[in-house]
């Protein structure tokens, strides 16, 4: 809007196709990260969007001129090998949270669920008679429903049993200490407490709550899923989603991996 006043533009049904390209292109936008700029492009096409719904603009689909920029950069994803996840479904009971925790980690690590829908989970939810998981994503307001094992069952029967405080409370899982309500944020189960008692080089390099989504994608992966099934397990709408999750497999990265013969050699490298 800003941009729109110093360019003496007051009213919406004067924004045109080339005035948008013009403020991407803007002095607005230089020495910005990709991903700041494609997060203020999405916001300024749903605000276009908005507008056109309304009968506000005098052009049509003039919202396709916001153009995001793509980051191209393709990372390794990080996930927990046996070893650390093991380490991590240990018993502290030393920790308030502990069996809340372990049950969260479980639904992440063997069911794959975002942490937004795990704390969003509502007795209602949960199917133990079946052994299954039945909501609507937070996320992409899609219906999934999922299967766990009994390990998943004894978790959280354990948490209900011995640790979950009593209350009226429709949500799984609430706060340990002060105010009973239910979980809103990572915070309160972050994994880097129970890596402690790793050696430095045996710890994670990240300690984020979505690496134990990504180690149940890998393990997938690894044991042969196709793509497509992933995908569904994880609720993805669209299968491409699921393409970050590749780069876990260290196998298939090894036969992608060029010979050393390609490569011209004279002697005198040591």
């Amino acid at each position: 809007l800003v941009y729109l006043e110093n360019n003496n533009v007051f009213n919406t049904k004067d924004i045109s196709h080339q005035m948008i390209s013009n403020y991407i292109l803007s002095e607005h936008f230089e020495n910005r990260k990709i991903a700041g700029i494609s997060a203020e492009i999405i916001g300024l096409r749903k605000f276009i969007s908005y507008l056109e719904d309304r009968n506000l603009t005098s052009y049509s689909n003039i919202h396709f001129a916001c153009i995001t920029k793509k980051n191209d950069i393709r990372r390794i994803v990080t996930t927990y090998n046996d070893a650390q996840m093991s380490v991590l479904l240990e018993s502290y009971h030393d920790f308030p949270s502990n069996l809340r925790n372990k049950a969260i980690y479980l639904l992440a690590l063997r069911c794959g669920l975002r942490m937004c829908d795990i704390f969003n989970l509502k007795f209602e939810n949960i199917d133990m008679k079946n052994k299954t998981i039945h909501i609507i994503q937070k996320k992409t307001n899609v219906a999934l429903s999922l299967p766990f094992d009994s390990e998943v069952s004894k978790a959280i029967i354990d948490y209900l049993l011995n640790e979950r405080r009593k209350c009226d409370c429709q949500y799984v899982f609430i706060t340990s200490i002060g105010q009973v309500r239910k979980l809103t944020h990572n915070t309160s189960i972050r994994t880097f407490r129970r890596f402690r008692s790793l050696k430095k080089e045996d710890q994670p390099n990240q300690f984020g709550i979505h690496i134990l989504r990504r180690t149940f994608a890998s393990s997938l992966l690894t044991a042969g899923a196709d793509v497509s099934l992933i995908s569904a397990a994880l609720g993805h709408i669209n299968n491409a989603t699921v393409d970050k999750y590749l780069s876990t497999d260290k196998q298939k990265m090894k036969r992608c991996a060029l010979s050393i013969d390609l490569f011209p050699y004279e002697g005198g490298l040591f």
